[in-house]
């Protein structure tokens, strides 16, 4: 019996979607801290059994694959006396030996290590691949998993990449952190890993970042060539058709004319960048420990920034903001300077019932920090706990999010409403790249690291989010 495709991809589809709810709800958990412990609990028992049963699906895709593979071969076998032979297919890249070979080639770059003509070709960013060979030393290009430390699931969803890691890719990771801390560091083999086994070396220390995200909100697509473009079907509230109409005629009447409007939408990225520095002390003892220090010094700047832009960006050379979008729907509060019951309503009024699927609230934490010391007639709080489903879960109805790159209480989007990864766009480029220089701090021996990346956005449906603006109802 055939294998069929299309259901198969429907399944593993519905399975990526019922993740992405349960991470939505494991961020929930931990954002409450010890109250939301049990939920944790059976949430990422929940979790790894979709893990679990996507992976089962990809089995079973790879054994119809390879199964039609061999059928095409047995194809491809000549019918007559000739000599003709099939070709014999290429082998499959080793993806654990290819993120193996990336990692350490990329963590002897940051550790100073001159790289060989095939170990540059290899962290060589696309810039410079363009340039017939001419490789000039821009930098070197971050490892896919680092990446998704530093731009999390949507990135890696959008650019193909299992989210969860692969157990062969896995061992050969643990297997780079032993060769890189035993061969790479200083390059003293075996016998120079015995004089910096026993030697402490501190640890970063480190608040946690701000979750959840807006970031891992949106919609995120890959942008190679520096810009994208969709068409759009230009909807109204009036005509949700694209300027399609019909009409009732009568018997013989001639038909009228209608056709749909579209327009483009671009957009372009631009370069968002963060820059650290580190000892050359750090770097001779702990090259492993470098990869660390890079991931989480680059997580917070990147994803701190393009989390900000999303929401408060001017479109001037960066990503163009929520709270910035003409497109976007505005909301007149009932009093200056806070939120009410009945501004949510209307937020979430302001978006048509067909476009609120999926949509959730994100306010700022001094607006649920307004809504909590709100107080009935009778001194009785007004935002109470739900025994059915944890405390504060919902606002009229939706669930909601706190985000520390909202605007402040009292300013326009310190709450929005909608879908966002339906009604936002982020454009990332491949690639992620780090530079290292040891020229430019030479005197006080430090290294200095910067990393950029390639990021646009804008709302591309803006009808399906909706923000409370700063001007009140008159």
């Amino acid at each position: 019996m055939a294998f069929k495709w299309k259901e198969h991809k429907a399944k593993m589809a519905a399975c990526l979607t019922a993740m992405d709810d349960v991470e939505a709800k494991m961020v929930d958990a931990k954002s409450r801290g010890d109250e939301g412990a049990d939920d944790l609990a059976e949430l990422q028992t929940q979790y790894d059994g979709k893990v679990a049963e996507f992976d089962a699906l990809n089995t079973q895709a790879d054994v119809a694959k390879a199964k039609a593979a061999r059928v095409s071969a047995v194809d491809a076998l000549p019918d007559g006396s000739g000599t003709a032979m099939p070709t014999v297919p290429a082998e499959a890249t080793d993806e654990a030996a290819k993120s193996l070979a990336h990692l350490a080639v990329f963590t002897a770059y940051c550790s100073g290590k001159s790289l060989s003509g095939e170990e540059r070709k290899l962290v060589a960013p696309q810039s410079e691949r363009m340039r017939e060979g001419k490789l000039a030393g821009d930098g070197a290009v971050v490892p896919a998993r680092m990446c998704q430390a530093i731009l999390g699931r949507s990135w890696a969803n959008a650019m193909g990449l299992p989210w969860a890691l692969p157990p062969d890719i896995a061992a050969a990771m643990q297997a780079a952190k032993v060769m890189l801390s035993t061969d790479a560091v200083g390059g003293g083999g075996s016998g120079a890993a015995a004089l910096f086994t026993t030697q402490f070396i501190p640890q970063l220390q480190q608040l946690a970042y701000d979750i959840p995200n807006i970031l891992d909100r949106v919609a995120i697509v890959p942008a190679t060539s520096g810009s994208v473009q969709w068409p759009k079907l230009v909807q109204t509230d009036a005509n949700e058709h694209g300027g399609v109409v019909v009409e009732w005629l009568d018997e013989g009447a001639p038909k009228p004319e209608t056709e749909p409007v579209f327009e483009n939408i671009t957009i372009s990225t631009h370069e968002v960048s963060a820059y650290t520095e580190v000892s050359e002390t750090l770097l001779r003892r702990s090259a492993i420990g470098l990869e660390a220090l890079l991931a989480q010094l680059f997580r917070s700047a990147v994803r701190l920034e393009i989390d900000n832009t999303i929401v408060n960006g001017t479109g001037v050379g960066q990503p163009l903001g929520i709270v910035n979008d003409a497109s976007v729907r505005t909301v007149a509060r009932q009093a200056a300077g806070a939120v009410g019951d009945t501004d949510l309503v209307n937020l979430k009024h302001a978006v048509k019932p067909q476009h609120r699927t999926g949509a959730t609230f994100v306010c700022e934490d001094s607006v649920e920090q307004a809504l909590e010391l709100t107080r009935d007639t009778l001194g009785r709080p007004l935002f109470r706990a739900s025994m059915a489903n944890g405390p504060y879960d919902r606002l009229v109805g939706y669930p909601y999010d706190v985000a520390t790159n909202c605007p402040t209480l009292g300013n326009a989007g310190d709450v929005i409403f909608g879908n966002l990864r339906v009604g936002y766009m982020l454009a990332v480029e491949a690639e992620v790249v780090v530079a290292r220089s040891e020229h430019y701090r030479f005197r006080n021996n430090l290294v200095a690291f910067k990393v950029h990346a390639h990021v646009g956005g804008r709302a591309i449906q803006g009808r399906a989010i909706a923000y409370l603006d700063d001007a009140t109802a008159s």
